[in-house]
C-alpha cells in the first residue's frame, strides 16, 4: 500500500500485487491537487502490473515510487506547454520533497557519525535544522514537537526514498524529453527492478551513476525551468 505525499487526509493504492491488480482509494477535494494524487497513484499502478517479479519486496517500494513521480512530472509538463494552470503548487511540493529529504540526510549523518543515537539529542539536532532552514525562531511547545518527531524523524526512510525518487525520476523525464526512444529503457526498468539487488543495480537499467554530476544538474535545471515559468 502506498500514500500520497501530498495528500493530508490519505490517498492511497493496494491491491494483489502478485496478479498485478490494484485499486486507488481516493479522497476528492476538488482542486489541483487531486489531478497529481490520482495520476501518482496511477504510477503505482503501472509499476504493480508491468513489473516482472510480482512478488514485491520492501525494496521495490522505491522503484514504484519514481514511476509514480515520472508520472507527476510529465502531467505538470502537459498543464504547463497547454497553459492549463498557473500555479506553483508542483514547484512547492517539490522544493517540500528537497527541504524534508535534506533535513533527514543531515540528521542520518549526525546520528552515525556522532554515534548519540537518543531521543532527546534528535529532538535538538532537529530543531537546529529546522530553524536553520526557516531561518527564523520557531515557537514550538513540547507536546507539539513529539508529534513533529514522530511524524517527521521516525519516518525519515520514508522522506530520503521521496527525495531520491524525485531526483531519479527527474533524469528519467530529462532523458526522455532528450531522447523519446529513451522510454524503452525506463519499460524495461520497470520490467527488471524487483530483480535488482543493489541501488547501482538499479539504476544501471536507466544508464543513471550516482556519481554523474549531471545526475543532479539536471534537478537544479528543473527546478530552475518551473521557477521560470511561474
Amino acid at each position: 500500500m502506498e500514500c500520497s505525499y501530498y495528500s493530508i487526509i490519505g490517498n492511497f493504492i493496494f491491491g494483489n500485487s502478485l496478479y498485478g491488480n490494484s485499486m486507488i482509494l481516493f479522497n476528492e477535494s476538488n482542486t489541483i491537487e487531486d489531478n497529481y494524487i490520482i495520476i501518482h497513484e496511477l504510477g503505482h499502478s503501472i509499476y504493480n502490473h508491468y513489473v516482472d517479479n510480482k512478488l514485491l519486496l520492501f525494496k521495490d517500494v522505491l522503484s514504484s515510487e519514481i514511476c509514480a513521480i515520472v508520472n507527476e512530472l510529465f502531467l505538470n509538463d502537459y498543464f504547463m506547454k497547454n497553459e492549463i494552470i498557473h500555479s506553483t503548487y508542483f514547484l512547492d511540493s517539490i522544493m517540500k520533497i528537497i527541504m524534508d529529504g535534506i533535513i533527514e540526510q543531515n540528521l542520518s549523518n549526525y546520528i552515525y557519525i556522532k554515534n548519540n543515537i537518543n531521543y532527546e539529542s534528535i529532538k535538538k539536532e532537529y530543531m537546529r535544522l529546522l530553524k536553520g532552514i526557516c531561518k527564523e525562531n520557531l515557537n514550538i511547545d513540547n507536546s507539539a514537537l513529539d508529534i513533529i518527531i514522530n511524524n517527521n524523524i521516525y519516518n525519515s526512510v520514508y522522506l530520503l526514498r521521496y527525495l531520491f525518487a524525485l531526483i531519479i525520476s527527474i533524469n528519467i523525464k530529462t532523458k526522455i524529453d532528450e531522447d523519446s526512444n529513451y522510454v524503452n529503457i525506463y519499460q524495461r526498468f520497470i520490467k527488471n527492478s524487483s530483480n535488482t539487488e543493489s541501488i547501482d543495480e538499479l539504476l544501471s537499467l536507466l544508464d543513471l551513476n550516482l556519481n554523474d554530476e549531471s545526475l543532479y544538474d539536471n534537478v537544479i535545471n528543473y527546478i530552475k525551468s518551473l521557477i521560470k515559468s511561474k
